[in-house]
């Protein structure tokens, strides 16, 4: 791991126990090894930290691994992107956690929170607006209800149950496709 990597992890681990305000770049830079000097040097300050620490978890919501098994058959593709979510929700849900709760009394992290379930719901409004057969379903209105179906059961009904939250996102899973009429490839 380079410099800046090892400050990105040191500062994700303490922002996800100590949240934002609770965090001072001194234990950052301590944490990573590092001066304070180097951390600033890298970051600018403990914003621009946080953001590159945020991007990089958002970023394990990644779809690249599955995109090129994905064949355009719904019932198949759909509890696989469900998996992939479901997932990175349930390995990142204590910091999900620490940015909902930070993002109540600072404007900076609603914006950055805002951008990551973007590229999950884009990935997802590509898919269905390829695959949905009936003129009245909104392909983004389907990917922000699935993704944010998925995150309801993850991060807010079945905290710290990962067998029931398992259970439940493959229960979500199978009745939105139930609910949806898909075209074939």
């Amino acid at each position: 791991m380079n410099t800046r990597e090892n400050i990105i992890a040191a500062a994700a681990a303490l922002f996800e126990r100590k949240g934002f305000a609770g965090t001072k770049t001194a234990e950052i830079a301590r944490e990573a090894g590092v001066a304070e000097v180097t951390l600033f040097r890298h970051f600018g300050g403990k914003e621009q930290l946080f953001s590159a620490a945020l991007e990089q978890i958002q970023s394990r919501a990644d779809f690249d691994e599955i995109s090129g098994s994905l064949n355009g058959k719904p019932d198949l593709d759909l509890p696989r992107i469900a998996d992939t979510l479901g997932k990175y929700f349930l390995e990142e849900q204590a910091t999900i956690r620490m940015m909902l709760f930070e993002a109540g009394s600072n404007p900076m992290i609603r914006r950055h929170i805002a951008q990551g379930p973007m590229k999950s719901i884009a990935y997802l409004q590509s898919y269905f607006a390829r695959y949905t057969r009936s003129e009245d379903l909104d392909p983004r209105e389907l990917a922000e209800t699935f993704v944010g179906g998925l995150f309801g059961m993850v991060i807010i009904q079945f905290s710290g149950n990962e067998d029931a939250a398992w259970r439940r996102v493959k229960a979500f899973t199978r009745q939105f496709l139930a609910g949806l009429e898909f075209t074939s490839p």
